[in-house]
């Protein structure tokens, strides 16, 4: 899509965001930073193609420092890169990136395997961009996602209503968002095999049932495998660290989970086999969360009683 195919509404915020990074190269080429620091303000920071995180960094840091930055320019005689670049707006457009922010943050920041991440992130998007009240309580103090004190005085005195060119611009990304990522099958079998979320939490009854058949269908073929051919399992040494995952944690009572029936598809769901394998027995496990890492393999490494799909 051209530039020109875009709502002015959508053309006015990309036209902010490439004023904002004008101002940022032009402090940095004429030595700004300095005295935008010696002032007690954050030096503006530069983003680049190839790290999206940055782009964000450098709305941020604006935002802390547009004051600052205002008063540096106004003694240089240069307020006119100020132009065009309002405060309020960068804060609607920082709140609407935040989300993708931090589900950038989880998986750049970890070596161990991120598959399972895929369907909760995208749950976690999909929801928080599907109304402008979420939007909001994504953002609030009572909220489950974790901000610096940076992010919470940008967030300060932020307006509570949303502006036709902000709802445009949030409804387009999440269409976006719908149509590049598409779930199958194996987004929800790797979710389901790491021990935290066994049971997809606000994943409908329908999801359940076709990843319990897939994984029985797959263990069958890697029983038939086996008895063939002896497989080693991998060895990985493997760290990471996450956020707002834990609201997709299992509950503490996996029994009462299995044991009741819930037809609506929103939370959690009975579990109804005609006999004992190795799934049912992984999906009955008491298992103590607290020994649980964020690396999936941990578990299977401890489990391998039942580890025979997980290691294929």
């Amino acid at each position: 899509m051209k530039f020109e195919d875009l709502t002015l509404a959508a053309q006015e915020i990309i036209k902010t965001v490439t004023r904002c990074k004008k101002l940022v190269e032009f402090v940095k080429r004429s030595g700004c930073n300095k005295d935008i620091q010696s002032f007690g303000g954050t030096a503006l920071q530069q983003s680049t193609v190839v790290r999206w995180l940055s782009l964000i960094n450098l709305l941020e840091s604006i935002v802390l420092s547009y004051k600052v930055t205002k008063r540096v320019l106004i003694n240089r005689k240069q307020q006119m890169k100020l132009k065009g670049i309002d405060e309020k707006v960068l804060k609607q457009i920082i709140r609407l990136l935040k989300p993708f922010k931090q589900v950038l943050k989880i998986i750049q920041t970890t070596n161990a395997p991120s598959l399972y991440m895929v369907l909760i992130c995208t749950h976690k998007l999909r929801k928080t961009l599907s109304s402008f009240d979420e939007l909001t309580n994504y953002h609030s103090p009572s909220s489950t996602n974790s901000s610096s004190d940076i992010e919470n005085d940008i967030h300060e005195e932020i307006d509570m209503t949303e502006n036709e060119r902000m709802k445009i611009l949030r409804m387009r990304i999440l269409a976006l968002l719908n149509l590049t990522f598409e779930l199958d099958i194996r987004h929800y079998c790797a979710t389901l095999l790491h021990a935290r979320y066994r049971q997809l939490k606000r994943c409908t009854k329908d999801k359940h049932d076709q990843t319990y058949k897939y994984i029985r269908k797959r263990m069958s073929e890697i029983i038939k495998v086996n008895q063939e051919k002896d497989i080693q399992p991998p060895q990985k040494k493997i760290k990471s660290q996450q956020s707002f995952l834990q609201q997709y944690e299992d509950n503490s009572d996996p029994e009462r989970c299995f044991d009741e029936c819930d037809t609506s598809g929103s939370e959690d769901y009975a579990f109804i086999t005609p006999k004992a394998d190795e799934l049912s027995r992984y999906l009955s496990m008491d298992i103590d969360k607290s020994s649980l890492t964020d690396n999936p393999l941990d578990f299977w490494r401890k489990n391998q009683s039942v580890s025979r799909y997980c290691q294929n």
